[in-house]
């Protein structure tokens, strides 16, 4: 049984022809207007130091062109933009994760699909049992849970992949904006997005190395015989919910590390309105010291022209 790498594998395979027919749309429409823009840069660039408008060290014009150069090659070569971005990223969550758990890199793949193999031979052995329809009870209540775990871990995995392979797709657009400051947040986003949805891979497959004993050991205590009870399959119940509860915290623990959002979407938002109470603390501190300070001059202004008088 290879359901989960039937799955896996068939998402690589469309993604991988996505990035590919992506990149090939936007990357001669990138070659005509990105180069006019370059060039419309530079142009108003020189003539500013020519006219004394913008003070530039001869080091910082030879580092911008040497960053626009190198942007324009990532972003116009696919050969270059594979190895610099695709690989990196498309493959590079497996194999990281193998490393961490110490196996191969298709170890996500054959740790779901054991378990997925070892929940059917544990249902169908309570489906055959004795009973006028407990047995069938009996084994639902191992293959839900069962099933719920290995679903969880599949779609978490599976959407990151998907994710990763839309943003790298359009991953060009938002290189070219490391080049202007103004732009350069936008490079930075994309990049913490990327880093979220790579971390909740190979956290994932940290989470079910470590799980995979224990669902193990929970699963072989369900006794062999054909007199199984309700309360046989409690440890391996309560196993399979704790297994469930902990993969939904690796979104959570992904995007506290990558600095980016969740897959619910909500980590940008708290970010941006941490950032905006602490900017509206700041103002309303510095305008009030500023208040008190122009109070503080009249007052003394007043007090001295008082004096004079009398």
């Amino acid at each position: 049984m290879a359901i989960v790498k039937d799955i896996i594998d068939s998402v690589n395979d469309s993604t991988e022809l996505y990035i590919s027919d992506v990149f090939a749309n936007i990357g001669s429409e990138i070659a005509v207007w990105v180069a006019d823009l370059f060039a419309l840069y530079f142009i108003l660039m020189g003539l500013g130091i020519w006219l004394g408008w913008i003070n530039r060290d001869i080091r910082e014009v030879f580092k911008k062109i040497t960053l626009v150069a190198v942007v324009w090659i990532v972003c116009t070569s696919f050969s270059v933009y594979q190895a610099l971005v695709v690989d990196i990223m498309t493959d590079g969550p497996p194999q990281l994760a193998a490393t961490i758990t110490g196996s191969n890199a298709g170890s996500i793949h054959e740790t779901l699909d054991e378990t997925m193999a070892d929940v059917f031979k544990a249902t169908f052995k309570a489906f055959r049992g004795d009973g006028w329809g407990a047995q069938y009870l009996l084994g639902l209540a191992i293959f839900i849970p069962g099933l719920l775990a290995v679903a969880v871990a599949l779609v978490m995995i599976v959407t990151a992949k998907i994710a990763i392979a839309v943003l790298v797709a359009v991953g060009p657009l938002f290189i070219i904006a490391l080049v202007f400051s103004s732009t350069k947040r936008l490079f930075e986003m994309w990049l913490q997005h990327l880093m979220n949805f790579f971390l909740v891979i190979v956290l994932t497959a940290a989470f079910l190395a470590l799980t995979e004993s224990l669902f193990k050991s929970a699963l072989s205590k369900i006794p062999e015989s054909d007199e199984i009870a309700f309360s046989d399959l409690a440890p391996f119940v309560l196993t399979a919910v704790v297994i469930f509860m902990l993969l939904r915290k690796v979104e959570t623990l992904a995007a506290g590390l990558s600095g980016g959002m969740s897959l619910g979407g909500t980590g940008l938002v708290d970010y941006a309105q941490g950032k905006m109470g602490q900017a509206n603390r700041s103002l309303n501190k510095h305008g009030r010291d500023y208040l008190n300070r122009g109070l503080n001059k009249i007052r003394n202004k007043r007090k001295g022209g008082d004096l004079k008088k009398k």
